[in-house]
Order: C-alpha cells, then sequence, then structure tokens
C-alpha cells in the first residue's frame, strides 16, 4: 500500500525549481519580479484547490512537476490575457535576475553564438517567437521550453504531456523551419 504524500510536501521537494521555472517564464515575456511572485502564488492556490482531484500515478513527483508547470504556464498566460496589452520594459535599465539566489544566466553572456546585446537577444527571441507562433505553435512551446526555460527532453515531455521523441522530433523541424525562414529572409 502506498503512503500519501501531502501537497506541502510535493511542493516543498520541487520549490526551488518551481519558482526558477516560474520567474524565467515571467521574465522572458517582459514582467517584472512581482508578476513573478503573483503567478507563483496564484498558481500554487490553484494548485492546492485542485489537489483532490490530482492522480499520484507511477512516479508522484514527476506527475506533480508537470502538472504544476502547467497550472504555472495557465495563470501566467490567464493574466496575460487579463492585461490584453503588451508590457514594455526599458532595456536600458537592468534587471535583477538573481533574486532570492536563484543561479540564472548572467544577461550580458553571449549565449545564442552570435547575439550578444541586450537589444540584440530581445529582438532574435521575438522574431523566433513570431515565426514559429503564427505557423508553427507546437514547436514554438517545444523550443520555448527547451531553449529559453532550460527544461529538459523529458521534462518539456511530461509539461505538453506527449512522449520525448515528439518533444525531440519537433524541436528538429522547428530549427529546420527556422534555417529555412532564414534563409527566404
Amino acid at each position: 500500500m502506498v503512503k500519501p504524500v501531502s501537497f506541502e510536501e510535493m511542493e516543498a521537494f520541487r520549490k526551488k525549481d518551481l519558482e526558477r521555472f516560474t520567474r524565467q517564464m515571467v521574465f522572458f515575456s517582459g514582467g517584472t519580479r512581482e508578476d513573478a511572485e503573483d503567478v507563483y502564488a496564484e498558481s500554487r492556490f490553484r494548485a492546492l484547490r485542485g489537489f483532490v482531484n490530482f492522480k499520484l500515478g507511477d512516479d508522484p513527483l514527476k506527475v506533480f512537476w508537470s502538472w504544476r508547470c502547467r497550472i504555472i504556464i495557465n495563470t501566467w498566460n490567464d493574466e496575460l490575457r487579463h492585461r490584453r496589452c503588451l508590457l514594455v520594459v526599458s532595456l536600458d535599465n537592468r534587471i535583477d535576475l538573481n533574486i532570492g539566489g536563484l543561479d540564472l544566466p548572467d544577461p550580458d553572456v553571449d549565449i545564442e553564438g552570435q547575439v550578444s546585446s541586450k537589444d540584440e537577444r530581445v529582438r532574435f527571441w521575438k522574431n523566433v517567437e513570431s515565426l514559429l507562433s503564427d505557423h508553427k505553435p507546437a514547436f514554438w512551446q517545444c523550443v520555448k521550453l527547451r531553449f529559453v526555460y532550460g527544461l529538459e527532453y523529458e521534462e518539456i515531455a511530461s509539461v505538453l504531456d506527449c512522449p520525448s521523441g515528439t518533444v525531440k522530433s519537433r524541436l528538429c523541424r522547428a530549427i529546420k523551419f527556422l534555417r529555412s525562414a532564414a534563409i527566404s529572409i
């Protein structure tokens, strides 16, 4: 007989990862530290409310991780839909990404190879998003979760509720699509 695991125990086990995921997602789309804290708190409330229907499965922590990530994504998307406007972020002001001891990448480090300035990085990801989100939204989800949020293939698969092979093939097709779009531009 499996011992029931409480919400608090499961949340505590992955809390730092969940907070990091929330902050990266919110910061990427132009949100602030307060937005990230609000999204995390609201998503925790939604998860706690829905925990009675949560099915543990064979690997409760893995299922819990993907379930919580999906709630966080949906909470942020709901917030953005509610605002119905673009967030304006000054690229002249440096955003403090070292919140609560998080080990996020330095924004001045050359992470895309050829893209070095902050303006260019923002423009780069906005171009990738505009190319993929309209024509290939499933590809954009995989690219965003892999290259922006830094999730592994298995984590992406559990968040999107699909096999890891599907994630790998979507990423491969997205890269091919982006290469062909770059040549045609």
